[in-house]
C-alpha cells in the first residue's frame, strides 16, 4: 500500500522536530581551557541536545556527546557543533574543553529539540572580513519535515560589538551569544537561526547580517530529521 508523504496509517502525521524551551546563552568573562556551558532547563529523556560553540582549536568532545561538525583554524572565530540524545539526567551544565594547553574565551548557544531523529551538517571555510555564511548541505536521507539550523561563528579584534541584526533570509528565531569584552585580544560571537523546511533535501542559507565587520568568521549548516 502506498501512502502520501508525511501521512501514516491511523491518520497520524509526521511532525517537524521542534525547539522546546529557551536556548541557553553562554558568554565567557575570561579566557580558560575548560568552560562550563549551561544547558536549557527542563530537559526530558529522548530530546536531542545541541551545543553551538565558538572557540579556537576546539577538539575535545564532552563525554557522551558526538561532534557533528568542526572547523578550526589558526585564529579565533572557529565553529564546533556537539549533539546527544538526552537521558534526562544531564543536569544544568556540561564542561567543554578547548584544545589542550589553550586558554581562550568562547561563546556558545545550547538547544533542546523534541521529535528529533538523525542529525548531520557541513562546516564552511574560515573567512576574513565578511559575516558568517553557512554552506550548502543536502540531507543524506532526502526531503522530509526537516529542521535546519544556520549557524555562524565570528571574532573581531578590539572592543566593537558584532551582534547580528538578522539571520539568513527565511530563517527565524535568531539567537546570539557574544563575549562581553575582548579577552585575550578579540570578541567572540556565536549566532544561530532555524527553519522548518520539507520542499527539498537541500538548504544553502545566506549570510548573517552583523553590526560590524568581523576579523574572522565561519558558517555551518545543520539538519535534523524527524522521528
Amino acid at each position: 500500500m502506498n501512502f502520501l508523504p508525511g501521512w501514516f496509517p491511523g491518520g497520524a502525521t509526521k511532525a517537524f522536530p521542534l525547539v522546546v524551551g529557551t536556548p541557553a546563552i553562554f558568554n565567557t568573562e575570561g579566557a580558560a581551557e575548560a568552560h562550563t556551558i549551561p544547558l536549557p532547563s527542563g530537559i526530558a529523556a529522548g530530546e536531542r541536545l545541541l551545543i553551538f560553540f565558538n572557540g579556537s582549536g576546539v577538539n575535545q568532545t564532552p563525554s557522551g556527546w558526538t561532534k557533528i561538525i568542526e572547523n578550526t583554524g589558526t585564529g579565533a572565530g572557529d565553529l564546533c557543533v556537539f549533539s546527544k540524545i538526552a537521558s534526562g539526567s544531564e543536569g544544568a551544565s556540561v564542561s567543554v574543553s578547548v584544545q589542550s594547553g589553550s586558554s581562550v574565551n568562547v561563546a556558545a548557544i545550547t538547544y533542546r529539540v523534541s521529535g528529533a531523529g538523525d542529525i548531520e551538517g557541513t562546516a564552511g571555510s574560515l573567512a576574513t572580513s565578511v559575516p558568517p555564511n553557512p554552506p550548502s548541505h543536502a540531507a543524506s536521507w532526502g526531503a522530509d519535515k526537516n529542521l535546519w539550523f544556520a549557524v555562524g561563528a565570528a571574532s573581531r579584534a578590539g572592543t566593537t560589538t558584532m551582534l547580528s541584526t538578522s539571520g539568513p533570509s527565511g530563517y527565524g528565531n535568531n539567537q546570539e551569544a557574544q563575549t562581553p569584552q575582548a579577552i585575550p585580544s578579540a570578541r567572540h560571537l556565536m549566532c544561530a537561526s532555524e527553519l522548518a523546511y520539507e520542499a527539498t533535501d537541500t538548504q544553502d542559507p545566506g549570510a548573517f547580517t552583523l553590526a560590524a565587520t568581523p576579523t574572522n568568521s565561519v558558517g555551518g549548516t545543520i539538519v535534523i530529521r524527524p522521528t
